[in-house]
């Protein structure tokens, strides 16, 4: 990874990228968990886009849309008012977050897709 992960996220090709897998692992406190994104790139080269120890996701996608769930564009945000409730929350409980972003994908059709997390990896996929 770059030594800047906000630009490394953002030049990724995502406008017109299609995601086409979403997983949530969470089995609770103690244990590693992840949000992992299958996305297919223009071009049709296919990563596996994971970020670890996540502190939330807000998942807004419509699932009677019979279309690809294509990427319109994405953002990282390190100030917002959901970035401080949840450090806020976080800090309370003792564990302030580090370095805090919240890393969202606006779709072309199926609305929003934002997770908050610190750190991210990606990683080419095998091929289908």
């Amino acid at each position: 990874m770059s030594t800047d992960p906000i630009r490394e996220f953002l030049d990724l090709p995502w406008r017109r990228a299609v995601l086409i897998d979403l997983r949530v692992e969470h089995r609770g406190a103690g244990y590693v968990q992840t949000v992992g994104l299958s996305v297919v790139w223009p071009g049709g080269r296919r990563t596996i886009v994971t970020f670890h120890e996540p502190y939330a996701i807000d998942v807004r996608l419509s699932f009677g849309i019979v279309v690809p769930d294509t990427v319109r564009k994405a953002t990282v945000a390190v100030r917002s008012a959901a970035l401080d409730r949840l450090r806020r929350v976080w800090t309370r409980l003792g564990a302030p977050p580090e370095d805090l972003r919240c890393f969202a994908l606006e779709m072309v059709s199926t609305g929003t897709l934002k997770i908050y997390a610190s750190e991210w990896s990606a990683r080419a996929a095998a091929a289908h």
